[in-house]
This record gives structure tokens, sequence and C-alpha cells, in this order.
């Protein structure tokens, strides 16, 4: 049997509780298995909590457990990355584990893309969406998730952007991209042509931004990094 989880709030707000929301799936279908904990890692590797019991939602298949947060106090007390939690759970009897990253961070970004500014490109783009389909939300989280995990490939964090209306633009266009690929039946229909073409500006544009950032994580904006690598202090 495969194995995989979803992990999808794997940031913690600083000096708060933390609840992280996880849906295991066994081949491809979401499962509630009968019982689970998660114990609680900082960075160093030192485990903080053991064990903890987690609740079950046998509607939704999420298995959650609650951690407090505080400055020096409490369970989470770091603003820092790859904090690690170890999820232990049993399906049949059988007991698995599962090791999951999350970072505690000062602000938690909020995508600001919707529908509407994908149509404001591409009024027809609703008409086209499959029977099953109501939204393009999928492809905008999507497209907001590769954006930060390539951030953070450079070396950045895109939280300490503080405001994710700086990368709207980019969000659209990658999301685009992604529904058009969607769209797409073979390399010779108009969607692929379409794809391609959002995804070589994706790319440029990806390469040339330049961003406020947040490098010390006081809060306030100290300089403007570019993507490229170049720092531009202020």
């Amino acid at each position: 049997m495969s194995h995989s989880c979803e992990f999808a709030n794997n940031e913690a707000l600083f000096e708060a509780s933390y609840t992280p929301e996880i849906i295991v799936s066994v081949d491809g279908t979401k499962t509630s298995p009968s019982t689970a904990t998660l114990s609680l890692f900082d960075p160093s590797g030192e485990e903080i909590v053991a064990a903890r019991t987690c609740s079950i939602n046998n509607t939704t298949k999420k298995i959650t457990a609650t951690f407090t947060g505080g400055d020096g106090v409490n369970e989470i007390d770091e603003l820092t990355e790859d904090w690690r939690l170890q999820l232990s759970y049993v399906i049949g009897g059988v007991t698995y584990t599962m090791a999951l990253l999350f970072d505690v961070c000062r602000f938690i970004l909020v995508n600001p893309v919707s529908d509407a500014d994908l149509l404001k490109l591409h009024p027809g783009l609703a008409d086209e969406r499959w029977a099953t389909q109501t939204t393009f939300l999928p492809q905008i989280e999507k497209a907001f998730a590769d954006i930060k995990r390539k951030l953070k490939e450079r070396g950045r964090r895109a939280r300490m952007m503080i405001d994710a209306n700086q990368i709207k633009d980019l969000i659209i266009c990658h999301a685009l991209e992604l529904v058009y690929f969607d769209f797409a039946k073979s390399t010779e229909d108009i969607w692929w042509n379409r794809y391609l073409k959002r995804a070589e500006q994706f790319a440029a544009d990806f390469q040339s931004l330049h961003i406020a950032y947040d490098s010390d994580e006081s809060g306030t904006v100290d300089e403007e990094i570019g993507v490229s690598g170049i720092s531009l202090t202020r």
C-alpha cells in the first residue's frame, strides 16, 4: 500500500497556538486512522512534545492536535524554520510514521488571487471549465505554493515579503499556465500553445522579480531583494 499525506498549514504564527491539519491517503484514497499521535521537535532535533494524542474527524479525515506558542515559553517558542512533526498513526492494526516540517513565522501570507483575476485576462475561461469544476482555485493555490517553494529554493523565505500582493501578477500568470496545461489535449491544440507562452512569461517574470523584504523578521521592510540574487539594501 502507498501512503501519502496532505499538510496544508505548514506555517505556524509566532506567539500563537498552532493546530496542524493532516490528511492521510492510502493508495490515493483519504483514510481515517484508528488512532494517531504527533510528536514535536525543534529545529535542533530536541523533542519538545512526545506523542500527543490527535483528534480524528472521520468525515473530513483530518488529523489534528494543538501546540502552544510563545516567545521563549510554551512549546513552540522560536521564530525559526524547520520545526518537525512526527506523525504516528494506525491503519488496519499497523503503525505508520511520517515526518513533516513546518516554519514558525511572524506573518502568514494570504493568496491575493481569485477566479476574477484570471477572468480579467481571459474572460472566456469560465466557459471552458469541466462540468465538475466550478472554480480555478486548485490551480491558483498550486501557483501560490509553487512560487513560495521556488523562492525558498533561491534562499528567500516568502513570508518575509509580508504582503503577497507583491507577487500577485506572478501568481496569476502561473495559475493561467497551469489552467492552460490542464486544458491541453495534445501538443497541437491552442491550449498547449497558450500554455507554452505563459510558461515562458512566468519564467522570465520570476527571474526578474524584486520584492520588498523583511530580512530580520522585525515586522518592517528593510531591503529590496532580487530573486536572481541581487540585493538592494535600503
